[in-house]
């Protein structure tokens, strides 16, 4: 019975991303919001993609503040309200955030989401993340945006998001049933790492 529920739910989002794919969003922001994903037009085609990448991946799923413990690390970052992101990214993420947070777990209160924002700070330890957002997003802040309860996580920049995904892992579950959110982590693995 979950798994019919998982499979149901599953396709809306897939409906949901395919209706914001044609919404009219700039070139430079049609990325917003969602993780990159492989869509598939049956379940083989999906079967032979896990396959083929199967063995890049190593089950390991962390939580939230340990992915935030090891960038607060890793970077110089300043802590932002949910508020002061800017205002283009901010349905999208509360959209993203409450639909993983349904298919995790669907009795959950989607409506008390608990976000935890940091923008870069503009040191000479950032200086070279820095320079490379003018290709993706001019001059905005980078912004790293962390969901406690949905483990969602998301970057104004589009390669920081997919390697902020990525740190956050795949867990055992995901990977020994071979779910649609494996599908998506090697996807993800597969871009960022140019496989």
């Amino acid at each position: 019975m979950l798994n019919k529920l998982h499979i149901d739910i599953m396709k809306k989002i897939d409906r949901l991303k395919n209706i914001l794919l044609r919404l009219s969003i700039p070139k430079e922001n049609q990325t917003i919001g969602y993780i990159i994903a492989e869509h598939f037009d049956n379940d083989k085609k999906e079967e032979e993609f896990i396959d083929k990448y199967i063995e890049y991946v190593v089950p390991g799923k962390k939580n939230i503040n340990e992915v935030i413990i090891y960038f607060n690390e890793l970077f110089d970052l300043e802590k932002i309200a949910f508020d002061d992101i800017p205002k283009k990214y901010y349905n999208l993420m509360l959209l993203n955030a409450k639909l993983k947070l349904t298919v995790k777990n669907n009795n959950s209160d989607k409506t008390d989401l608990d976000f935890v924002v940091f923008k870069l700070k503009d040191t000479k330890k950032n200086k070279s993340l820095l320079d490379t957002r003018k290709t993706d997003i001019k001059n905005e802040d980078v912004i790293l945006v962390f969901e406690n309860q949905s483990d969602y996580v998301y970057s104004n920049l589009n390669w920081l998001n997919v390697y902020m995904y990525l740190c956050l892992g795949i867990s055992e579950h995901d990977y020994y049933n071979r779910t649609v959110n494996l599908s998506e982590y090697i996807y993800n693995l597969k871009e960022f790492y140019g496989l």
